[in-house]
């Protein structure tokens, strides 16, 4: 029989949900270093795969704590380890793809221009040896025109494929960059989902065909303009709204921040179980943030949207267009 929601929790159960809970994070975890950096990752991965099994051979609070300890100190020795790759590598990749590309293609060039510069100069060598020059001059000409040709041959064939292939890791670099940097779906200031991953759960849920409703949280100025703050000041305030916004809300609700200052949160429950406490929640996000030297005074408007036809679906994402392009006036000021 299912336990219904008003039941009292069975302490045994808690436990065991528990357990599985954090060998299935720890799993989880272990198939993310595997795939972040497989030279390093893929040994720790095979370790971490084998603790279900010897923890099912002594499942007691002291094995917990032995087997979590074990993990964060492996977890820290993977970062210490794979760090240099990501935290250097990455602004390797960067300044490649960036400045790389230029030179390159300056030296792509150049090394293209001596190639027709030694033909030409080996078509006029056998030009002035063609014009009556005594027997022996005209050999030695014809021997440094044969020479000037062979060094342009060199060149195209042993100088020029090499540079190629390097300006095509250079154009890897950079799109690898730009990449990572397009990809991202975590806000910044506020570690809540930004607009692309916003956007991400909303397509994972239409997939699975869960059902679910958007509260859209858009906090308006009530003296002064937005793009008045500094970028530093409004991630801030940003933050600080963050803060109030996640206290109210429960693990599985999604939370973005899909504008400067606007807000999504995805219910997978009906519009009218999450009014109230949605109304109460605009109204706990208004008041005084503290900005820079000084303060803003904030107002939540409120809007819900219940995902129950193509209709709906698209005012979603009007609006994260719609905070999207604020977003960019913002950057623009």
């Amino acid at each position: 029989m299912s336990r219904t929601k008003g039941d009292p929790v069975d302490s045994l159960e808690l436990s065991q949900s528990a357990v599985h809970c954090y060998l299935s994070a720890v799993l989880c975890a272990a198939d993310c270093i595997a795939a972040l950096c497989p030279t390093i990752g893929v040994p720790y991965q095979q370790r971490w795969r084998r603790l279900p099994q010897r923890m099912g051979f002594d499942l007691s609070p002291a094995s917990l704590n032995a087997s979590e300890l074990m993990f964060e100190s492996e977890m820290h020795k993977f970062v210490e380890l794979a760090g240099p790759y990501f935290n250097r590598g990455l602004p390797l990749i960067q300044a490649i793809g960036s400045s790389g590309g230029g030179a390159a293609d300056a030296v792509l060039e150049e090394t293209a221009s001596v190639a027709v510069l030694l033909n030409t100069l080996a078509e006029s060598t056998e030009t002035a040896a063609d014009l009556e020059a005594p027997p022996e001059m005209r050999e030695m000409l014809e021997s440094h025109a044969e020479a000037l040709r062979r060094c342009s041959r060199l060149l195209q064939s042993r100088l020029l494929p090499p540079l190629q292939q390097l300006k095509a890791v250079i154009r890897d670099c950079e799109e690898l960059a730009a990449q990572t940097e397009n990809t991202s779906v975590l806000d910044v200031e506020t570690s809540f989902v930004n607009t692309r991953g916003f956007r991400y759960e909303i397509h994972n849920r239409i997939e699975e065909k869960r059902p679910f409703c958007v509260a859209l949280f858009d906090c308006i100025a009530d003296s002064g303009p937005l793009h008045d703050l500094s970028p530093d000041d409004l991630g801030k305030v940003a933050a600080e709204v963050a803060a109030r916004l996640s206290i109210q809300f429960r693990p599985a609700d999604c939370l973005g921040r899909i504008g400067p200052l606007t807000f999504g949160v995805i219910f997978e429950s009906d519009k009218k179980r999450i009014e109230g406490r949605c109304e109460q929640m605009a109204h706990a996000l208004g008041g005084t943030y503290q900005a820079g030297s000084g303060s803003i005074s904030l107002s939540a408007q409120l809007r819900i949207v219940e995902v129950v036809d193509a209709e709906s679906l698209a005012a979603i994402f009007t609006s994260l267009d719609d905070a999207k392009t604020a977003q960019l006036a913002l950057e623009s000021t």
